[in-house]
């Protein structure tokens, strides 16, 4: 079992860091984890021809579902998307951008377009079904956080991704952290109802391990 996690952060900081966290929880439980950053990779925009190129046709022209969908931008995103698909569930984290999530998460949401095909009767996602966890990084506390987790939702469900939050109430959408500069992360203070005064390393940790559990948990129900 997979779990990758994906900043979408111009530079190795606060995103990193939750994700780094996050992701030793979830080792601690047993599963394999990765960490890409968008600002190592060479990622470039979508062209949008992946109906007319990227999905894979039969004899007649129809599109395929099922087959493996060849983006055209052969650049660093190709590794990306073959670790999405690759992966059994999968973590965004953010930075708060004027509001809302990043660019280049933006730029990657556009880019998995060549992982879904839902035109023409052929309804298949290589996304679909995966487990995916949404992180918020702002420099404010009321700075658009809540925006830009709404925004990971939406994309996770237009890919037929399953959202988990860190709790089934207080944090549905996933987790805000507020910190004004890079590398003081753990500073932060969760202040709602379920983990009142809890750190921000808890708080990842918690959300982590509750990943890694519905792997797990997954897995031994098809071994069963």
């Amino acid at each position: 079992m997979r779990i990758t996690g994906i900043s979408g952060s111009s530079r190795r900081g606060n995103c990193h860091r939750a994700l780094e966290i996050f992701l030793a929880a979830a080792a601690e439980c047993g599963v394999e984890t990765e960490l890409i950053g968008l600002n190592e990779v060479g990622l470039k925009d979508c062209t949008g021809t992946c109906h007319e190129i990227c999905h894979p046709r039969d004899g007649e022209g129809r599109i395929l579902p099922g087959g493996w969908f060849l983006c055209t931008r052969r650049d660093g995103g190709d590794r990306i998307l073959e670790a999405m698909v690759r992966s059994d569930a999968l973590v965004l984290a953010t930075p708060v951008l004027f509001g809302n999530f990043s660019a280049r998460l933006k730029t990657l949401m556009e880019r998995s377009n060549a992982l879904c095909t839902f035109d023409r009767g052929a309804n298949h996602s290589f996304l679909a079904g995966k487990p995916a966890a949404a992180i918020a990084v702002g420099g404010a506390r009321h700075g658009g956080q809540e925006l830009a987790l709404a925004g990971l939702v939406n994309y996770f469900m237009a890919v037929q991704m399953v959202p988990v939050g860190l709790a089934e109430y207080q944090g549905a959408l996933g987790l805000s952290l507020v910190k004004d500069s890079p590398g003081n992360l753990e500073g932060d203070l969760w202040t709602d109802y379920e983990f009142k005064e809890m750190g921000a390393v808890e708080c990842l940790r918690a959300y982590g391990k509750k990943m890694a559990d519905l792997l797990l948990a997954a897995e031994g129900g098809k071994n069963r």
